[in-house]
């Protein structure tokens, strides 16, 4: 919990969102009308050299309009299907129909991605991390002594370096939608699902040199001048089925796939105008689940269970490379990922509650040769590319197993009415690789317990509550992220989780 920074850091976010529902009914159809306008600025200052030396800041900014627009309409209870009531004597049940469009604008309006470099520092990094890369070609003469590395670092912000790249886009979004759901006998159902969309992008960027020669933010950082425009047309087509048996009003079996996209993009902070840098392509996704919803004891206990596989292709991930502290999302390929997920609630009696959650996730890399690497363990594969191939390694942040135990009480008091609540959470998860793409022993987080508890009091309508919640009460030390720093070879940092945090929450309901 203890950081070196020269530079006051900060990330602000300010939105506001407006919604419009209307509902009407149209000869017993439902018609439903949605439009939502919303608006959500960013700004964040970042010392992203994580030392006192003042080196390297980031200066990030943009806005985000969006305006949704969506119409549906859901029909009454169908006879048969659409209609026809039976086939050769074969009974149809009965069938809903849902169908809609979808309309949605939203732009990223005045993107400043600016770096501010000290190049005193930065070329005094440069030489030491990269012994015998020293001379620089134009680099002043001064900074290539190496006898400069013993004196004090004093910087003048007359002499920085500001590479900027300004950014803007645009994407439009329209969507019809259907589904079906047919009860073609009393306990079985067949949903069949489709969307079918278009989209278009458009992106500018604008990157140059506000101050400073940029010999310095070429080397360190990639930064290069340039002016570009680009424009994606994406049409996409999603299916899904679900066939689904109810044992009872409560309890079921399901076994569904469905396909799923998501469109490519442009890179903001593009620091060089290669395709590779400026943009990415659409991700494809097909999935199968099966499981089961059930009611258990009366219903006293719900179990629910299940089972998925998920393969996806040209899958985005966010990589970062360590030689120019430069972020980009790259196509990485296929992945796959596998398992199951349980939840599960215990009433055993009228004021305990055991609720419990368990998820299994074997998730992989099945093509992936281009992933990010850390400084001093560059072409782990030997094809003469300095990133690494990560087939066969986990997926970012994906730990195989999570868990959580939750028992709570709650009792009447025999004073004013109220009620008492004491709860806990244990929260378990097994070790998983904390970076971007980075498959190396000093990324990974270890396996963690936490424990958070809460305790509060209620009135009876349940208007007037008061709770004091305490979250990692244990104190475990468990990073969200991990990282090597940029141009310092063998340096990691981690941003950690907060230790013990009490708070208290009131809430009141008129």
């Amino acid at each position: 919990f203890i950081n070196s920074a020269d530079e006051p850091e900060f990330t602000r976010l300010r939105g506001e969102t407006y919604l419009l529902n209307a509902d009407m009914d149209w000869a017993d159809w439902a018609m439903t009308g949605v439009v939502s306008v919303a608006e959500v600025s960013f700004h964040s200052i970042l010392d992203a050299d994580f030392s006192p030396a003042p080196m390297l800041v980031l200066d990030n900014a943009d806005t985000h309009p969006q305006t949704t627009v969506e119409l549906r309409t859901a029909s009454p209870d169908l006879g048969g299907l659409f209609g026809l009531d039976e086939v050769f004597g074969w009974k149809l049940g009965h069938s809903r129909l849902t169908a809609g469009v979808f309309w949605q604008n939203r732009k990223i309006r005045n993107g400043v991605a600016r770096a501010v470099v000290d190049p005193v520092s930065a070329a005094l990094l440069l030489g030491a991390n990269n012994a015998g890369a020293l001379p620089i070609p134009g680099l002043p003469a001064v900074l290539q002594l190496p006898g400069l590395a013993g004196q004090p670092l004093v910087n003048n912000p007359n002499d920085d370096e500001i590479p900027t790249v300004f950014f803007n886009q645009t994407a439009e979004s329209l969507a019809g939608f259907g589904q079906v759901d047919w009860y073609f006998s009393q306990a079985a159902s067949l949903q069949i699902g489709m969307r079918y969309g278009i989209e278009e992008k458009r992106a500018d960027w604008n990157s140059v040199f506000e101050q400073g020669t940029g010999v310095i933010s070429m080397v360190a950082l990639g930064r290069e001048e340039y002016v570009a425009q680009r424009s994606r047309d994406e049409a996409s087509f999603t299916p899904k089925i679900l066939l689904q048996y109810d044992f009872g009003d409560s309890s079921n079996a399901y076994f569904g796939w469905v396909k799923g996209f998501r469109g490519g993009g442009f890179n903001q902070f593009a620091s060089t105008p290669a395709d590779a840098d400026l943009e990415y392509d659409e991700e494809n996704v097909v999935s199968w689940e099966a499981g089961t919803k059930l009611r258990l004891l009366e219903g006293a206990a719900t179990l629910n269970i299940g089972l998925f596989w998920m393969t996806l292709k040209d899958f985005q991930v966010l990589t970062q490379d360590p030689a120019t502290a430069v972020f980009r999302v790259v196509n990485a390929g296929v992945a796959q990922a596998r398992g199951v997920e349980m939840d599960a609630m215990w009433l055993p009696n009228d004021w305990l509650t055991l609720q419990a959650t368990l998820g299994v996730n074997d998730s992989e890399f099945l093509e992936f040769p281009f992933g990010t690497c850390t400084g001093d363990n560059e072409d782990t594969d030997g094809d003469g590319d300095p990133r690494c191939d990560l087939k066969g390694e986990p997926l970012d942040f994906a730990p195989l197993i999570s868990a959580t135990f939750s028992p709570r009480v709650n009792f009447p008091l025999p004073f004013f009415g109220l009620e008492l609540a004491v709860g806990l959470t244990g929260i378990y998860q097994s070790e998983y690789f904390a970076d971007l793409a980075v498959r190396d022993d000093r990324v990974k987080e270890p396996a963690s317990f936490r424990l958070n508890g809460n305790l509060g009091v209620t009135t009876a309508d349940g208007n007037l509550s008061f709770r004091l919640v305490a979250e990692n009460i244990t104190d475990q030390r468990v990073s969200v992220f991990r990282s090597d720093a940029p141009l310092v070879t063998g340096t990691f940092y981690q941003t950690p989780e907060p230790p013990v945090t009490v708070f208290g929450e009131l809430v009141w309901r008129f």
